[in-house]
């Protein structure tokens, strides 16, 4: 789970809707004085809002129109320009846009490079790990947890980057290492949970569903949801029922883990949300089947999405496809490239070395040289003319 809210800081959601108003007069506001700088961040603030409370295609429209609005010659440029790439990417990845989010996760990495801000910073890496996790990147992920690490974050990030590295090391299962921040941060489901660490404490939830003790994720997720329904935290609520949902169904109760789903689908359909759905793997694949089937019959539970939007996510759980420009192009291949792949490519048609490209996409010459190795097997080739004819011929470059 991504979230914007290290941007926002601590700011209660309740607070933020109330604000809300205001945040869109100050944008009209900041578009009448041409003040750049200041319309970029707070269309950035306004968009994490619409994001948080479950509004992603606002978010999106902000973020869009926040990149759009910040001159290039701008002096603070790298840090405006960081925030919204960042922000896309986390509305792109839920969107399973992988492609895409791809690009906005590597156009942060290259702003913050260069921002002296802190939190923009940990917010481009983590969101980059993510991404780069989604799209089946598992070395590049890694690295930019590493540099976080390295970068020192203040402790009041702490909670922040360990629900990162939680849900990172569980779905990449990589369980010792997720045991190791479950006893640096000892972690416990008696821990009292709260706003400021619900995060942490869902991510927890999933360490706990990964290491097969249901009855506790339940009860911690129980204790979570009670904070996120109270502060109107619609986004993570949204990713604490999914995660309720599984761990209902891996004990054993079909009707509460339909419960959970079916108003997890109600929270994210007006956002259209689609991979806190669909990338859980086959046990919530499973539930959407069921719960499309009791919605048909009349039979589904009280608090549930509409039929059209349960069935949508049906089938994108049956197709097994992430939309993307990438993905699609690259359908007729046996084995499709990844998005990074077809970034990495599209650098070599740029005419860039592969170490100029590893500084380019903020990850090892290795990792570089893995990539291309891989993009050279799936599309049969044997050198970089040949692949770079061959991407053209897919449509790839």
């Amino acid at each position: 789970m991504i979230t914007a809210g290290l941007q926002m800081g601590r700011m209660e959601l309740g607070d933020m809707r109330v604000a809300l108003p205001n945040l869109e007069k100050s944008v009209d506001e900041a578009r009448r004085a041409q003040d750049p700088s200041l319309l970029a961040g707070i269309l950035v603030q306004q968009g994490q809002v619409y994001v948080a409370t479950g509004r992603l295609e606002d978010g999106l429209r902000s973020f869009e129109e926040a990149l759009l609005s910040i001159p290039n010659a701008m002096t603070e440029a790298n840090l405006a320009m960081c925030q919204p790439h960042t922000c896309l990417a986390e509305v792109l990845l839920e969107r399973a846009d992988l492609a895409r989010a791809s690009y906005h996760a590597t156009k942060a990495l290259e702003f913050a490079d260069k921002s002296p801000t802190r939190s923009p910073v940990l917010y481009a890496l983590t969101t980059a790990a993510q991404v780069f996790l989604a799209a089946g990147d598992t070395e590049s992920a890694f690295e930019q947890l590493a540099k976080v690490q390295a970068f020192a974050p203040s402790p009041r990030f702490s909670s922040f980057f360990s629900s990162v590295r939680l849900n990172i090391y569980c779905r990449a299962g990589e369980d010792e290492a997720a045991a190791d921040v479950v006893r640096e941060r000892k972690l416990s489901p008696n821990n009292v949970v709260d706003g400021d660490n619900e995060e942490e404490m869902t991510a927890y939830a999933r360490y706990l569903v990964a290491s097969g003790d249901y009855p506790d994720a339940v009860q911690v997720l129980t204790r979570v949801l009670t904070i996120l329904r109270s502060s109107g935290r619609v986004q993570h609520e949204i990713h604490a029922l999914v995660l309720q949902a599984q761990a209902y169904e891996l004990l054993g109760d079909r009707t509460l883990a339909l419960q959970s789903l079916g108003r997890a689908t109600m929270l994210g359909e007006p956002g259209r949300f689609n991979r806190t759905f669909t990338g859980e793997g086959p046990v919530v694949a499973g539930l959407i089947e069921a719960l499309a089937d009791a919605v048909r019959r009349g039979r589904g539970p009280a608090e549930v999405g509409s039929p059209s939007y349960i069935s949508s996510l049906r089938r994108k759980v049956e197709s097994g496809l992430e939309t993307g420009s990438g993905q699609s192009a690259t359908a007729s291949l046996a084995e499709p490239l990844t998005p990074r792949e077809v970034e990495t490519l599209r650098l070599i048609a740029a005419g860039m070395r592969n170490q100029e490209i590893a500084d380019h996409l903020f990850i090892s010459l290795s990792t570089v040289k893995r990539h291309i190795a891989n993009a050279y097997g799936k599309l049969n080739v044997g050198h970089r003319t040949e692949a770079i004819a061959r991407a053209n011929e897919l449509n790839l470059l």
